[in-house]
């Protein structure tokens, strides 16, 4: 964040109002703990443009990449809570959903993002591939959720199975934690 900081001072200078490097200011705040700064920041392009959004987008899509799932769904829901019909938070909780395996949430986001986006590429494949999944057979274990197609899959799931519960026990145990929900494999 402290470097990111140190290369908006330039453009910020020129441009004190420039939108877009001041929601990457406020980014950088939040990024590194600083709640006050981050709030002046977003707080101040809302006052100035009290739809720009980017401000929220941004740093969600920053989150998602370091799996602050939490937060990243908090900054969406905080989009739209403004505008119930944004497209950009929309189509970004229903792809952050489909990373957590909710696909009929992921379904509903991303429909309704589309209508407002409809040449947004991510959620059309989405969206797609969810049709797709609507044909696969599932299969539950103790730790994971296996999609596939039972035509031509089924006789791999027992193996990939057994394999990946052995995995898991090994790196839980190693690394001393656990998800909290089970891994969604889709073969």
């Amino acid at each position: 964040p402290e470097e990111a900081k140190a290369l908006l001072r330039e453009p910020l200078t020129r441009d004190p109002a420039d939108h877009r490097a001041r929601a990457l200011l406020a980014a950088a705040h939040y990024l590194e703990g600083d709640s006050t700064g981050w709030k002046r920041e977003r707080d101040g392009v809302l006052t100035e443009d009290a739809e720009y959004f980017e401000v929220y987008l941004g740093l969600a899509n920053i989150l998602e990449m370091s799996r602050r799932n939490d937060e990243a769904f908090a900054l969406y829901n905080a989009v739209l809570a403004r505008d119930a019909e944004n497209a950009g938070a929309l189509i970004g909780k229903g792809l952050l959903a489909m990373r957590e395996g909710e696909e009929r949430k992921a379904r509903d986001w991303l429909e309704r993002g589309f209508k407002g986006d409809p040449f947004n590429m991510r959620a059309y494949n989405q969206l797609i591939f969810l049709d797709s999944l609507e044909t696969y057979a599932t299969r539950r274990s103790e730790h994971f959720v296996f999609r596939y197609r039972a035509a031509s899959d089924s006789m791999l799931i027992p193996l990939l199975e057994s394999s990946l519960e052995d995995i898991y026990r090994e790196l839980t145990d190693r690394h001393g934690w656990r998800p909290t929900q089970p891994t969604v494999v889709e073969v």
